[in-house]
């Protein structure tokens, strides 16, 4: 994220619209099942479901970021990108503490 700074990059929502790769498809559709994979993990009492679907998350986003450039991309598309990773990450953050586990700043 830090070079994302140098070069001016910013989060926006403006453009999601460009996320059309198959990985960042991926992801959105995996980060729409968030309410709906832990309230199911809940009222069944399986809090292990939930930690697949994070686990699932953070495997998407590794392809993600292996396919996927941001810097050198072109802005508005690098810019809906970020707004992705810190979708991601938000989520991932999210669902540990629910689990009741600390998320790294960085790895």
């Amino acid at each position: 994220m830090r070079l994302t700074q140098e070069q001016n990059l910013k989060l926006s929502l403006e453009n999601l619209d460009l996320l059309t790769e198959d990985s960042e498809q991926k992801i959105i559709k995996h980060l729409h099942r968030f309410e709906e994979d832990l309230r199911s993990s809940a009222v069944n009492f399986e809090p292990h479901k939930f930690a697949n679907y994070l686990e699932n998350l953070a495997a998407l986003f590794h392809k993600f970021y292996a396919e996927c450039r941001i810097i050198g991309s072109a802005k508005d598309l690098a810019e809906a990108r970020i707004a992705l990773i810190i979708a991601v990450k938000t989520v991932l953050k999210n669902g540990l503490t629910i689990l009741s586990l600390e998320a790294p700043e960085s790895m």
